[in-house]
């Protein structure tokens, strides 16, 4: 689970990426040196961040049903990729069963977004 910061340097949200899709992982850039400095002026003139409700998780169920879950029971909209159709689909979880989910009314099988690359992002600020 990583935050995010928007362009601005502003805490936004929260991604999960399953560690196979870092492909690598960036230490000094340019591009990293003006988001610190983005993200300091933001402290300091106390802009609005977004931070999502403080998250504790099992380790013995999987962790990705676990952040569908919670995503519904906090109203947070979400943005998953169903690895099969290679699809987008963000919104408000609805409805979670032990094999699937919903979001828009659209049923979405946790087998078609858990696979060798898991990606969930984790709440959108609108």
């Amino acid at each position: 689970m990583l935050s995010t910061y928007d362009s601005l340097g502003l805490a936004d949200g929260m991604v999960c990426l399953k560690n196979s899709v870092i492909s690598e992982v960036e230490f000094d850039s340019d591009d990293l040196s003006d988001i610190k400095l983005r993200m300091s002026i933001a402290a300091d003139d106390d802009f609005i961040d977004f931070y999502p409700n403080s998250l504790s998780f099992a380790t013995n169920i999987n962790l990705f049903e676990q952040i569908i879950i919670q995503s519904m029971l906090d109203k947070q909209v979400i943005l998953v990729q169903d690895l099969i159709s290679n699809r987008f689909i963000e919104g408000l979880v609805t409805d979670v069963s032990d094999t699937n989910f919903k979001i828009k009314k659209m049923l979405i099988s946790f087998t078609s977004v858990i696979k060798k690359k898991q990606q969930l992002i984790l709440p959108t600020s609108n």
